[in-house]
């Protein structure tokens, strides 16, 4: 894990020195996440800036910082877990189709360490097995103050691509002997575990319909800020 190993970390920044846009995507659509380091902001202006019309909803960046329940906006994840770590989850589970790109841009990594835990799910032998817990049971969705809808965790599309669908915080399982917990065990079965511990200016990109990733315990780093981007599905990972 990059957190556990500086030497490492800086060896997966700079081997992807001097990227293009287009080469940023492919390395995400080919592991489901990429870290760079502050060098690449113009590479990442230029890339959200080519894909602004599909910013989910048109939703401009968010400035994300540890909140306890008490503090956190209403239907947000800090309202229901706080300064706890957060669950494996998809970034807009609730939405009908889930923003696909994540970026997050380090802006004050904190007092102390708080990481970003990642699972890169192994879409295709996920979509070949399609085990029950995932592809069988139904979940009750509720998007806040919008209309419920019901899914299944992983939804696969005719053309081979699709998405995965879990957040526990806005989804309820209605299929008998189905949980969170059980469904959570068997996504990691699928998943490769890193985790990204922070320093300003570092840029983070994950696939959002490939990856799941949580936040640790947020105590230790109460000044943490990460600035978020969603951005919809057409922006160049394909299915």
């Amino acid at each position: 894990m990059w957190g556990a190993s500086p030497l490492a970390r800086q060896h997966h920044l700079t081997q992807h020195r001097a990227m293009t846009g287009e080469k940023i995507l492919e390395e995400v659509a080919a592991r489901g996440w990429l870290l760079l380091d502050q060098s690449y902001h113009p590479a990442l202006t230029q890339l959200i800036g080519a894909t602004a019309p599909q910013r989910t909803a048109g939703v401009p960046p968010t400035d994300l910082r540890p909140a306890d329940q008490a503090e956190a906006r209403p239907n947000s994840m800090s309202a229901q877990v706080g300064l706890s770590e957060q669950p494996m989850h998809t970034d807009g589970a609730f939405n009908a189709v889930p923003p696909r790109l994540l970026i997050f841009e380090c802006l004050n990594p904190g007092e102390g360490p708080c990481p970003t835990r990642l699972w890169a799910l192994d879409w295709k032998r996920l979509t070949s097995e399609r085990p029950v817990a995932i592809s069988g049971a139904t979940w009750l969705v509720r998007p806040g103050l919008q209309q419920a809808f019901y899914s299944q965790v992983l939804s696969c599309r005719s053309d081979g691509g699709g998405w995965v669908r879990f957040d526990p915080c806005c989804m309820t399982p209605k299929t008998n002997g189905v949980n969170a917990d059980q469904t959570l065990a068997a996504l990691r079965r699928y998943a490769t575990a890193t985790e990204v511990n922070w320093s300003t200016g570092d840029i983070l990109l994950i696939d959002n319909w490939r990856c799941l990733h949580g936040r640790a315990e947020a105590a230790c780093a109460p000044s943490r800020v990460l600035r978020r981007w969603q951005l919809g599905e057409d922006v160049g990972l394909g299915g």
